[in-house]
């Protein structure tokens, strides 16, 4: 069994990898601003990236990624490089005068770019002065975002709102932002909202049944799926798998939505997806074998077992 989970460990390493390379090199060559940003914030949330991020080859790596950002004028980024050059952390050397000039440049362009009326931007300074000694005008920034409806600026004052309510209980005005968000097309904010109402969290939710709930949750998470991560793509693939009183039965619907859980690194949507794959009497093997090795290099104690018997 220890054998077994070893390769399986080693596997899932390879598989990250190569998926970081590519990452990476679009990050640092693609030309489209949105779509390279995308790239890089990719390869930082990786989890490969963010397990060994301390490791000299690993936050070079980041450290270059980072620096993209801050060219594209993203400012949270340049904030970071700023304190990197600043402070000489993460093996960067000092250099006060470089760090303060790009942070500088940057908040130059973002502050001019919004004063011309671009919402993206002013969402981007929004969220960056939520953290500084202006949060009321980085608020004001992102509530007018939202009131001219844009999604990412609902979308954050939903996420600004969670945090001020310290509580256990997501607050109607917060949910009220997400559900805007969502209705605009921000998936993130589907998939908080959809998570909040599954976990009873949602304050105007909670008197419902959890039959009603699980009706909001449903069509929230498959807006959500294409292009967003939540522990929940287990639940609902393993619901379509099975067929509930929540979904029917589809085993198409159920194979796509873990293959999807799978990418975002969830060993139990990697073992469902295998246990689909052998749903069918002519499985592939070899499929079944490479989401079982999935499963397993990530912990998953009963992907490791099936995969002993698979091979």
């Amino acid at each position: 069994m220890e054998q077994t989970r070893e390769n399986s460990v080693k596997f899932l390493f390879e598989a990250w990898r190569r998926e970081l390379s590519n990452l990476e090199s679009s990050c640092l060559k693609e030309q489209d601003v949105k779509k390279a940003t995308n790239y890089c914030n990719q390869f930082l949330q990786h989890p490969f990236v963010l397990s060994l991020f301390q490791k000299s080859r690993t936050s070079k790596r980041a450290n270059n990624v980072v620096e993209r950002l801050c060219e594209l004028n993203n400012l949270s980024s340049c904030a970071m490089m700023k304190e990197m050059y600043v402070k000489g952390l993460a093996g960067i050397e000092k250099n006060r005068e470089k760090g303060n000039k790009m942070f500088s440049k940057c908040l130059d362009f973002v502050t001019k770019e919004c004063e011309k009326g671009d919402l993206e931007i002013c969402n981007q300074l929004g969220e960056f002065l939520l953290m500084t000694e202006e949060e009321d005008a980085g608020i004001e920034l992102l509530q007018k975002s939202c009131d001219n409806q844009n999604a990412e600026g609902c979308y954050y004052m939903g996420l600004y709102l969670t945090g001020k309510d310290n509580e256990d209980t997501i607050s109607s005005s917060a949910i009220n932002h997400f559900q805007k968000a969502c209705d605009l097309g921000s998936n993130p904010a589907c998939t908080i909202l959809a998570e909040a109402i599954y976990e009873g969290h949602s304050k105007q939710h909670g008197k419902l049944s959890e039959l009603d709930r699980m009706k909001k949750v449903v069509p929230l998470l498959e807006k959500a799926l294409p292009d967003t991560c939540s522990p929940l793509f287990e639940w609902l693939a393993d619901s379509y798998f099975k067929g509930t009183k929540f979904v029917p039965k589809d085993i198409n619907r159920a194979k796509e939505i873990s293959a999807r859980g799978c990418s975002c690194n969830m060993p139990e949507a990697c073992f469902i997806h295998a246990n689909i794959l052998r749903s069918s009497p002519d499985y592939d093997k070899t499929e079944v074998k490479r989401y079982l090795r999935l499963a397993c290099g990530m912990g998953h104690k009963s992907g490791c077992r099936e995969l002993l018997l698979e091979l």
